[in-house]
This record gives C-alpha cells, structure tokens and sequence, in this order.
C-alpha cells in the first residue's frame, strides 16, 4: 500500500511536469539554501531527471524493504514510509517550483 501510494505520487508529477513542459522556462528555482539569483537556477532537464532518480531510489528503496522485512513486517514498514516521507519532502519542493511558475 505505501509502495502504491509513493509511485502514484511520482507519477503524477511527473504527469504534471509533462504537461507543462512547454510552459516551463529554461531554468528553474530550485536551490534555495544558495544566495538569492542567479544560483538557486537549475535547467529543467536537471528538474525532470531528479523526478527520475526519486522513481529510481524509491523502487530501490522497495526490494531493500522487501530483503530486510521479509521475516518483519514493522521494518519492511518502517522502510517503505521513510521512502514515502522523502517522495512527499519531494513534492513539496515540487509544487512551491510549479506555483512560482505558474504565478500560483
């Protein structure tokens, strides 16, 4: 169930991120801990292929709940929602970028 609701989560975004690909100017704000400007921009392929590795990390994160929790199930479970906890920390980034963009 955690495992479903994670890939949902990144595939809607990535589903939003799809569709507004062409409204998507060449850089976006994305590292805010830098000093404000020019630094904080990364290029939107960098967006998209973070969105990919979050995918790649979270099905990894999956079989090493899967290995490590085959004979327990509170720490398959306690695995799975860290991976869930990050993929959300993700999305809220997520949409903070496209509501800037958007005028949101």
């Amino acid at each position: 169930m955690i495992f479903t609701i994670g890939i949902m989560v990144i595939l809607i975004m990535g589903g939003i991120l799809a569709w507004l690909w062409g409204r998507l100017p060449p850089e976006l704000p994305w590292l805010y801990s830098l000093p404000w400007g020019e630094q904080q921009l990364i290029k939107k392929e960098w967006f998209a292929g973070m969105l990919g590795g979050l995918l790649g990390l979270f099905i990894l994160t999956n079989f090493v709940s899967e290995w490590v929790g085959s004979k327990d199930e509170i720490t398959k479970n306690t695995i799975l929602a860290g991976g869930l906890i990050v993929v959300v920390m993700y999305l809220a980034g997520f949409l903070r970028v496209i509501g800037i963009i958007l005028g949101i």
